[in-house]
């Protein structure tokens, strides 16, 4: 009774379904007849302002919300629309166009597809014309897809009722005939058949009832694992997600079954969507071409590898690096893969402290022997130089003085303080900090040193600063000397700004000049290395030193061509914090 009244419910929802397509296809069909003529008449009677052939089947097209109009010949051509980029109709059969020729409206309907063509003749300048007019109704061949969709699950769902009836009707006779059986077995008749199949009954009732106890307690052992397995599932993600590092699971097919919230977040300012559990690694991580190369390799050979991608964030420059996993079963197929990822920027900062560090420690290694040598040659050099002067001024006057002299002292002055600055860099330096106010402090520092080329600014509202005034004040002379050497063939200011940030305060010196080649703006910092000719390249590395021992930091940003901008923050109580802000500069 189930299935045939499933049976009868099915059919009359396909029927109903398959009466509103026929009757939306017929309305469709009959609509499109009725422009068709209106069409033709138009395009016969030369009505309209428009006087290309092309603009009249365009214009008419919008006017009455159809796909496409074309005209064409009773031989097959077609001969509007002419644009080559217009999307042509299929050819009409020659049936149909010969039909249309002899004065007949040609329907072509295709309900299961929602296309419809009306095939009419026209009559221009005594020439005899097929109008093809194209409509499209999506609509109603999704309904036909609908009504096909149900007709063939209504059928397979009978067939699965029919089966499944069968089986039920199986399951219960199997224990009738299995007692008939034994009853026939054993030659009991009568009275003696009844008692057995009653005890057999009542035997196979008791088995019953036991099953549904059974049935019961393990209904209620399910639930309790089930339990376990969530609260085990809760407490996987509450650790994963208490992780530093960011985990992606890929199953072994490349879905996503898993992510922590770190993961997203960090993915996200890569420009990565949202991870949503279910999509496929080429879907979810298509922004990221290398990261999806990994996930790949892994998938199908197996091997784990990693890469780092440095990336510019709302916080300042920073690297993560991306390791593939891959998990394994016993037989070494990859079963999942596992994406970490962790954020290598301290990581790359600290082993550039170290390398600068073990740089620095050589260098006053080789100072520290170099400068006791160097003192003693200039000190002598200096004093034979002024004994020769001297005398010559006594004998022959102040105006008779070699030209080479005061070249040979000037030189051994300069050797003197090139001497000096390498000693400065090389020995311990301890800041002596003193509160200061900003524009007091820049003020000091511009004071009879530079020209008007040297714009200052001080933003309001920042107080006292804590710094070490005399050493700051050679961090700033060192960038406002390159800034003049970089600008000097061009007119534009160098800028000299104080700003304060959170609890910092940045020290700006922009330049309009030739910039830095992005070959050499990794080296910059290098002790001994110089773009320029006559420079020692000290200043930048011995600025950085200070401004590190100041709790804060030397960056830049340079453009080759548009210029350079510098930027020393250091802390405005003077406190080395323990996690100091990373700063994004913005070229010149």
């Amino acid at each position: 009774m189930v299935v045939v009244a499933l049976t009868i419910v099915s059919a009359l929802t396909n029927w109903a379904v398959y009466s509103a397509v026929r009757e939306a296809s017929q309305s469709a069909a009959a609509d499109l007849i009725e422009h068709a003529v209106d069409i033709t008449y138009t395009l016969s009677s030369g009505r309209g302002s428009v006087t290309s052939l092309d603009q009249k089947c365009v214009a008419l097209a919008s006017a009455y919300h159809l796909d496409q109009i074309e005209v064409y010949l009773c031989d097959g051509r077609r001969i509007a629309p002419r644009s080559a980029g217009q999307a042509r109709l299929p050819m009409p059969d020659s049936l149909a166009l010969q039909s249309a020729c002899a004065g007949e409206i040609f329907s072509l309907n295709d309900g299961a597809r929602g296309q419809y063509q009306v095939l009419a003749p026209a009559t221009m300048a005594g020439q005899q014309y097929v109008v093809i007019i194209a409509q499209k109704s999506p609509a109603l061949g999704r309904l036909a897809t609908v009504s096909n969709i149900l007709m063939i699950s209504s059928g397979l769902v009978c067939v699965a009722l029919l089966v499944g009836a069968f089986v039920v009707a199986g399951l219960y006779r199997r224990p009738l005939d299995r007692i008939r059986v034994e009853i026939n077995a054993a030659g009991l008749t009568g009275e003696d058949a009844e008692g057995a199949v009653d005890e057999m009954l009542r035997a196979y009732r008791l088995t019953i009832a036991q099953l549904e106890k059974r049935e019961g307690e393990l209904a209620e052992l399910n639930a309790q694992l089930l339990g376990a397995v969530d609260d085990v599932g809760r407490v996987n993600q509450f650790l994963v997600n208490s992780l530093d590092s960011g985990v992606v699971v890929f199953d072994r097919r490349g879905v996503v079954v898993g992510a922590n919230d770190i993961a997203r977040s960090w993915l996200q300012q890569s420009g990565v969507p949202t991870i949503e559990l279910g999509a496929n690694y080429r879907e979810a991580l298509e922004h990221t071409p290398g990261v999806m190369r990994l996930v790949h390799d892994a998938l199908f050979s197996g091997r784990g590898a990693s890469t780092d991608v440095e990336e510019m964030t709302g916080e300042g420059r920073r690297i993560l690096r991306y390791s593939a996993l891959a998990l394994k079963s016993p037989n070494e197929a990859p079963q999942a893969v596992a994406i970490v990822i962790t954020d290598q920027t301290e990581t790359a900062r600290t082993q550039k402290r170290l390398e600068l560090s073990r740089q620095l420690a050589n260098f006053g290694e080789m100072a520290a022997g170099l400068a006791h040598q160097l003192r003693n040659s200039i000190a002598a050099s200096m004093g034979f130089g002024a004994l020769v002067k001297r005398d010559v001024c006594r004998k022959f006057g102040e105006s008779s003085v070699p030209e080479a002299v005061d070249s040979l002292l000037r030189e051994l002055h300069e050797e003197a303080a090139l001497v000096d600055r390498f000693l400065t860099f090389a020995r311990p330096l301890t800041p002596v900090f003193d509160r200061v106010k900003p524009d007091i402090f820049l003020r000091g520092v511009l004071a009879g040193r530079y020209s008007e080329k040297v714009s200052a600014s001080v933003a309001d509202g920042i107080g006292e600063i804590s710094i070490d005034p005399l050493l700051m004040k050679q961090v700033l002379v060192n960038l406002i000397d390159n800034a003049l050497r970089a600008s000097a063939e061009t007119s534009a200011p160098i800028e000299v700004s104080v700003v304060r940030a959170g609890s910092f305060v940045r020290f700006s010196v922009s330049d309009h000049g030739h910039g830095i080649p992005e070959d050499v703006q990794g080296r910059i910092f290098t002790p001994f290395f110089s773009t320029s000719a006559d420079g020692a390249g000290l200043g930048l590395p011995l600025a950085r030193k200070i401004v590190e021992l100041h709790g804060g930091t030397l960056d830049f940003t340079s453009v080759p061509g548009r210029g350079s901008t510098f930027v020393a923050q250091t802390p405005i109580r003077g406190e080395v914090p323990a996690a100091r802000p990373t700063l994004e500069l913005s070229p010149s």
